[in-house]
């Protein structure tokens, strides 16, 4: 069994841990005879006590431009200050979940264990370190050097496994782009979590040389949020796995499943196949964030060291005309701008001069990039200068 993340809604309280587990684990625990020691779980952000979050320790923190310096931060003494947060995290999965003789900091904890005679390791990480509820997209670090130092508990093992709360998306650009060389080399399983709302609440990519399955919400009070739990077929006999999900909904009461798969688990030579595709496609993700910058007209002090996502700001879109919405009584027309990164809608955007156009077709671009090897499709923008460069090329 596999929790990853956000067991509470607020850390602040370590009997909060305590409630949760009796509610939800030990009776999936109990419903399968499992013991309740063998769960695997890992940190989300709701499980932060953020009132022993220091400004000015986050602050430094978003300071660091590159991974070197993150990993020399472990030697400073403010990373135990910066570590706090996640303490009443820490003391409960400690005194509840230790099962022959797992390794457990603030950070990572560490376990062995047999999977049908394959000695596995996994690997759970507090991806919610940088997480203090305002900011947190695209701007969330982890020092690689802890996943290092992680490995060195999992030695000899036949299959890796790595759990975490947030996708590597929500990652600073130097240090996502780091970490997911990292985990690709070194796991064949990632599971996350985090993701509650989408088409499809199991978020699985089998094809990029590493399999990374989010899974959905087993308890949630969100709106539009879907719950239900993932449940992980591998067959190492066959070499191939398959994901049933099953989601409950609420308004009829009723559990459905969504089956997927089989899928190949890749080998190693299709691995470094993949490797190589996915370290081309990120090259070229890195050198669109670097040019896009270059497309905003004012720049205030601080422009040079924050990242394109840093700087753009959620533009204000609407569906209809300024003359259609004066026209109405209760004109309510905001147009969500994540619902342009929809792959089967086209859209056609109007504005003056100037206003960021361009730059928002740049993030919708950079956006799909990273989705491109879960939807399986690879987006360009096209301007009219660089198109007639096209077309001269092809003549």
């Amino acid at each position: 069994i596999v929790f990853t993340g956000d067991l509470v809604q607020d850390g602040a309280e370590e009997n909060t841990f305590i409630d949760a587990k009796k509610i939800v684990l030990d009776k999936i625990a109990s419903e399968i005879d499992f013991d309740p020691k063998k769960i695997l779980i890992c940190p989300g952000n709701h499980d932060v006590d953020r009132t022993e979050s220091l400004d000015s320790i986050v602050e430094y923190i978003d300071r660091l431009t590159n991974n070197e310096d993150l990993n020399k931060f472990l030697e400073k003494n403010e990373f135990d200050l910066s570590c706090k947060p996640i303490f009443n995290y820490y003391n409960f999965v400690k005194e509840n979940f230790d099962f022959d003789n797992d390794e457990f900091n603030p950070m990572y904890s560490c376990h062995i264990r047999d999977l049908n005679g394959l000695k596995t390791g996994i690997v759970s990480i507090n991806s919610a370190w940088r997480s203090v509820g305002k900011n947190d997209d695209n701007n969330l670090l982890y020092p690689p050097d802890l996943i290092s130092e992680a490995l060195c508990h999992i030695t000899n093992t036949d299959y890796r496994i790595l759990l975490m709360h947030h996708p590597l998306s929500d990652f600073k650009a130097y240090n996502e782009s780091f970490l997911e060389d990292l985990f690709h080399a070194n796991f064949d399983l990632v599971l996350t979590g985090h993701i509650h709302k989408g088409k499809d609440s199991i978020d699985l990519t089998p094809n990029a040389g590493m399999i990374r399955i989010g899974g959905p919400a087993a308890l949630t009070l969100e709106h539009g949020a879907q719950v239900g739990i993932g449940i992980i077929d591998i067959d190492f006999e066959i070499n191939k796995f398959s994901v049933l999900k099953l989601l409950y909904d609420k308004q009829n009461n009723h559990v459905y499943d969504v089956k997927k798969g089989p899928f190949d688990i890749p080998t190693e030579e299709r691995k470094q196949e993949l490797n190589k595709f996915r370290q081309k496609l990120k090259a070229k993700y890195l050198d669109e964030l670097s040019d896009a910058k270059n497309l905003f007209v004012s720049r205030e002090a601080d422009f040079d060291e924050k990242s394109f996502h840093e700087i753009c700001a959620d533009p204000v879109l609407k569906s209809k005309s300024s003359n259609e919405i004066n026209k109405e009584s209760n004109p309510s027309d905001e147009l969500n701008w994540a619902e342009l990164n929809s792959v089967d809608k086209d859209y056609l955007i109007l504005g003056k001069g100037k206003c960021g156009k361009t730059v928002l077709l740049k993030k919708v671009q950079l956006d799909l990039y990273g989705i491109s090897q879960i939807i399986k499709q690879f987006h360009f923008t096209l301007t009219v200068n660089n198109l007639k460069n096209l077309i001269q090329s092809l003549t």
